[in-house]
């Protein structure tokens, strides 16, 4: 849900700061007050393409910073999980863009730099902005299967299809790899050579870095020792350490005295202890001084490594890999025909399950469209196109991972006249109210939290234009509505009113907002109705249609 909107030196605005409750809001105002430039402000906030020319007169920058609500906890779930807890601050999204004049471009969320790519994914979520202009996209037929789907939900046919169709297609692929399997004799000769040299070089995961630590010790060999030596001198003399220790071990036994009996018995673990390290410096200095003596030995192992390396590509655990790959290679060239007949039936059976899983899930369209036709055609008689009659019509294409169906949506305008793609069936007042009828029925299941209409009540009036005010109340019972309108009968439906108006000053035209009280209503309403000029007759009638849309709502 849109909490807030602040706009900073956008076009005609200087500085503006709004709050939006839930329910159904109206804005309305005098043709080139501002109203379009809140919908091109929040475009911005969902991605859309920079406009630097819209940058203020005498400004340096414009931000444009949105405030939303995320109710969804599914959602609210995937935005953590993609994009981290700090993402989030109290389930709230404080968007802000930045717009400079020297064509510059920021967008961060909660304070954190986020890509433009991202928040187009991210805000479709949050805000569907529907105008005019955007009735594009429900009259584009690559939609239209979307839309479909959106309505029918997840379902198990499609968890089906997409399981069958991936393991499909991971069999189509394991196929053609087999078809480039088979090798010539002189590329078998070849492998068999390579697999031989990596087997020889018996490499171990790890092992360049033993050796090269192994070296090093090598090439210190004589201060290391040096510093055993001093250390075992230290340890094992006749005034060492361990002679020291037994020799105070002894003196607190001579005592006789508990008091010191279990110091002495500390003593003697601790002398053992220092014994024990003793020996192992001992088999250590042993060790390295045999290494020392392969350091030849060692200096060709690293060099056979690091040629293997350069030879094949990567590091140890590549050639092993590669070892392995070669071997499979070399396989299945000795056993191409049998292993190419196995993986064609592996595809064929990987087909037929396809074949299934996609006709189960055009059955399962086909049934929803039916559905759907029924509460489009519900929809547009209640908004008084009683002749008009929506269709779909669903028909196969190649698969893709969203099955073989492509849908198009249909319309029969009049009664007796045939059915049409939508976008050549429908023209002037038809368009909002068909448009209307279809998003009453979508948003259902969108998930979308916040619905903007720009003018989409372009064209209609009277009892058209009441009902076209009743669904988008009807709407606004489960999204938030914000509406761009000049007709009276949907600012009297609506839950908060808001007047954007521009006023002079000091030469320079500002753009401004306020919701109105219910006094303030009143009069904005009479105006929609009559004109700039307030009469007791365009009052009262203004009274009478919110009262009548009190009653209807």
């Amino acid at each position: 849900m849109l909490l807030s909107l602040s706009i900073h030196h956008f076009a005609i605005i200087e500085d503006l700061d709004v709050r939006f409750s839930s329910g159904m809001s109206i804005l309305t105002g005098e043709t080139g007050a501002g109203k379009s430039i809140l919908i091109d402000a929040l475009s911005l906030l969902t991605g859309e393409r920079s406009d630097f020319d819209k940058i203020r007169v005498g400004a340096t920058k414009a931000m444009i910073e949105g405030e939303f609500s995320i109710q969804d906890a599914a959602f609210r779930e995937q935005l953590i999980k993609q994009y981290g807890e700090d993402l989030l601050e109290d389930d709230r999204l404080l968007v802000t863009r930045v717009l400079d004049v020297t064509g510059r471009s920021t967008l961060r969320v909660n304070g954190i730099p986020f890509p433009l790519s991202k928040i187009r994914e991210i805000m479709p979520h949050l805000i569907d902005i529907h105008s005019q202009n955007e009735n594009v996209t429900l009259l584009d037929e690559k939609n239209h299967l979307s839309f479909l789907d959106a309505y029918i939900g997840q379902s198990k046919e499609e968890t089906n299809y997409q399981k069958a169709y991936q393991y499909y297609l991971e069999q189509v692929h394991l196929l053609e790899d087999l078809e480039k399997s088979y090798l010539r004799e002189e590329d078998q000769q070849q492998i068999q050579e390579e697999i031989q040299e990596l087997k020889d070089a018996n490499i171990q995961i790890g092992e360049l870095s033993t050796l090269e630590e192994e070296k090093s010790r090598c090439l210190s060999f004589q201060k290391i020792m040096e510093g055993a030596t001093s250390f075992l001198r230290l340890i094992e003399d006749d005034q060492g350490v361990l002679t020291r220790l037994y020799l105070a071990k002894r003196e607190l036994e001579k005592t006789n005295d508990d008091l010191f009996s279990s110091h002495s018995g500390k003593l003697e673990q601790l002398y053992y202890e220092v014994q024990d390290i003793a020996e192992n410096v001992h088999r250590d200095v042993e060790h390295l001084e045999s290494q020392s003596q392969n350091l030849q030995e060692i200096d060709d192992r690293i060099y056979l490594i690091r040629r293997l390396e350069k030879k094949y590509g990567g590091d140890e655990e590549d050639l092993c890999r590669i070892l392995q790959e070669l071997e499979e290679k070399l396989y299945q060239s000795d056993h191409h025909e049998r292993l190419y007949q196995e993986q064609k039936e592996k595809v064929n059976f990987a087909k037929e399950k396809c074949q299934k899983a996609s006709d189960d899930w055009r059955e399962l369209r086909k049934k929803k469209a039916k559905e759907l036709e029924q509460q489009v055609d519900h929809e547009l008689q209640d908004l008084y196109l009683e002749h008009a009659h929506f269709s779909i019509r669903l028909y196969e294409r190649t698969w893709t991972e969203r099955g073989s169906d492509a849908a198009q949506f249909l319309l029969s305008a009049n009664e007796g006249t045939p059915f049409l793609p939508l976008k050549t069936a429908i023209s002037g007042g038809e368009t909002s109210r068909v448009m209307l009828a279809l998003k009453t029925i979508f948003q259902r299941y969108s998930g979308v939290e916040t619905i903007i209409f720009d003018e989409v009540d372009t064209g209609v009036s009277g009892r058209v234009a009441m009902q076209v005010a009743r669904k988008m109340k009807q709407i606004a019972q489960h999204t938030q509505v914000l509406v761009i309108s000049h007709l009276p009968q949907v600012a009297a439906m609506a839950d908060s009113h808001y007047h954007v108006e521009k006023v002079v000053e000091l030469g320079m035209t500002k753009s401004s907002i306020h919701i109105l009280s219910e006094a303030e209503r009143m009069e904005e309403i009479a105006k929609l109705i009559s004109g700039d000029i307030v009469s007791e007759a365009s009052l009262e009638a203004a009274k009478f249609l919110k009262k009548e849309a009190d009653m209807k709502s």
